[in-house]
């Protein structure tokens, strides 16, 4: 459980989450949706470890459940290969990119939020209606020489000797450095050999973040409208501030597009505070 101290900001949160219920109780009644338990895939994410995923997705699944009774969240996380002896999930996190799911509209989802709550090209997904993400990361480079630490690189200023191979240089930290992504510095801090001891170098262009969204959600068109129509309001749940804190803020990894949960991420992490003090520059994510 987490621990809310009781100032404005909880305040003014828990209105808004009341708030929040009551329209999401209006929605289910007006388009009178049947309950149901829904199946969902998603992989393994890079970092978690499997315990790390059960525990953080069952929280989830356990809040959305408290939400809305009834409405149910079979969550199937696999480490390896995509399951090929059952059938095919109402929805997919992270779809493999072989996937041959027709994929439903989910741009009912972009137009229902709140789009100054989150990063300012969050609206850009509306270009593409059928898959909404939950996350994003940037291009960084990963470095030995702590000489760079609290930096930026511009990608025209990038080095020649760079690598592409990430696992290498994590047996081989004083090698060349690397061009990676931020959601690798949880990798990068669990190994004894590059802990504490390689920097991360975000990479921009023109002074902005390459931004590079993540955690896709696409719902199977396919399955029967009533399953949409709850894997509709998961997704919703996911893009809260909860839920994204709970995913992104509470470990290392891809960063939120939800605003106040970003700031949150943000200022928990040392390692991302170039990222930050660059963020108020643009007064893009404040």
């Amino acid at each position: 459980m987490i621990n809310l101290k009781l100032n404005l900001k909880f305040i003014c949160c828990l209105l808004f989450f009341s708030i929040s219920l009551i329209a999401s109780v209006v929605i289910i009644k007006s388009h009178a949706i049947q309950k149901q338990v829904i199946t969902v895939w998603m992989p393994l994410p890079d970092s978690m470890t499997e315990q790390d995923a059960q525990n953080t997705w069952e929280r989830l699944t356990d809040h959305f459940e408290e939400l809305y009774p009834g409405f149910g969240i079979a969550l199937s996380v696999y480490a390896d290969a995509v399951p090929s002896d059952a059938e095919a999930p109402v929805m997919w996190i992270n779809p493999p990119e072989e996937t041959d799911i027709q994929k439903a509209d989910l741009s009912e989802i972009l137009q229902r939020i709140d789009q100054a709550c989150y990063i300012p090209d969050f609206p850009e997904c509306s270009k593409n209606p059928d898959q909404v993400p939950l996350s994003w990361n940037i291009p960084v480079v990963y470095s030995s020489d702590l000489e760079h630490q609290g930096k930026t690189i511009d990608k025209n200023q990038l080095p020649e000797n760079l690598d592409s191979d990430f696992h290498y240089f994590l047996e081989n930290p004083d090698h060349n450095p690397v061009l990676s992504d931020s959601s690798q510095l949880a990798m990068i801090e669990r190994t004894p050999r590059t802990s504490g001891a390689v920097c991360m170098i975000p990479v921009t262009e023109n002074n902005q973040f390459a931004v590079q969204y993540q955690d896709y959600c696409i719902i199977n068109a396919d399955t029967d409208k009533n399953s949409q129509k709850i894997a509709v309001l998961w997704i919703g749940y996911l893009l809260s501030e909860q839920a994204q804190q709970i995913l992104y803020t509470e470990h290392y990894g891809n960063f939120p597009v939800q605003k106040s949960a970003l700031a949150e991420t943000l200022s928990r992490h040392q390692a991302f505070s170039v990222i930050a003090d660059l963020a108020t520059v643009r007064e893009d994510f404040s």
